[in-house]
């Protein structure tokens, strides 16, 4: 007797598919808020050792950061070259390229965009990565700017801007006299900044120092940097206030804020080391300004 094995009916194979497809949609969400979830985990870690090395380079330099001013206006803080780090050609260092070595990286002259220590730098759920070229503005020694590089995360410029010792006025690009929420008067009346000086922030648990940042395309001023959406500094910049509440008010401020990265959240690293995920409705709580102020 031969045997017959029966096949599938039509029906039976029907209502296979449909319990496939409704498995997918219901477990495919759940993959993509674990992987969304998982990235965002990266970013706070990358924001984290970004804040462990400039903490240790401040060690390493009597309480200072790398300044993320112009070298122009850095070298008159720095004439004896003992506060910040410079190039082999005597040219100031960015501020990423001086982490570097702190991050257990090789040292290097310029920001090293393919070196594997550079994905430190990098939040995973930047969609500005994909574009060609990719990355943001870094500002040292440009007018206006050199290009793109792989940098996800913002510098607060109200700490790491210098002050220009003929002026008193606070100096961060050849365009861009600032004035920084509740810091010191200059002779013109504007808010000084900290020039780098990391151990003379006021609340360090509550201000940022690193952050998510920056966004294109640019839709602030070419030429000034600390208006370029593009460039990664957080500053109060004229805006009257402290917070980042403060900055997401401001209109010349606003945009380099990348809300799309993580669901109308950023990852802040603060000044004491510690990271947290903020939601918008927080940003209140996060400090710009190193300075006491009242908002």
């Amino acid at each position: 007797m031969s045997r017959h094995r029966k096949g599938f009916t039509l029906v039976e194979l029907l209502v296979v598919i449909g319990i496939i497809a409704l498995l997918i949609s219901i477990l495919l969400p759940a993959l993509n808020r674990a992987r969304e979830s998982a990235k965002s985990v990266q970013c706070a870690s990358n924001a984290r050792q970004l804040t462990m090395a400039a903490n240790m380079f401040a060690n390493e330099h009597k309480g200072w950061m790398q300044t993320c001013s112009d070298h122009s206006w850095a070298i008159q803080n720095d004439t004896s070259r003992q506060h910040y780090v410079y190039r082999s050609d005597g040219y100031l260092k960015d501020w990423a390229s001086a982490l570097i070595p702190y991050l257990g990286g090789r040292d290097t002259q310029t920001f090293y965009a393919s070196s594997d220590q550079s994905k430190v730098f990098v939040c995973p759920s930047d969609p500005d990565m994909d574009l060609n070229p990719a990355g943001h503005v870094l500002f040292n020694n440009i007018v206006p700017f050199d290009g793109y590089y792989p940098v996800s995360y913002g510098i607060n410029a109200d700490i790491a801007s210098v002050v220009d010792v003929s002026s008193g006025e606070g100096k961060f690009g050849p365009y861009d006299v600032m004035n920084v929420t509740g810091g010191p008067q200059s002779p013109a009346g504007r808010g000084q900044p900290l020039s780098g000086r990391l151990s003379r922030v006021n609340r360090p648990a509550e201000t940022l120092l690193f952050g998510d940042c920056g966004t294109r395309p640019n839709t602030g001023n070419p030429n000034t940097g600390l208006d370029r959406n593009d460039a990664v500094y957080y500053t109060t910049n004229w805006s009257g206030k402290g917070s980042l509440q403060g900055v997401y008010l401001t209109s010349w401020l606003t945009a380099r804020i990348p809300l799309n990265r993580h669901k109308d959240r950023i990852n802040v690293a603060f000044c004491d080391g510690h990271v947290e995920s903020v939601s918008k409705g927080d940003f209140a709580k996060v400090r710009i300004s190193p300075y006491p102020y009242s908002e």
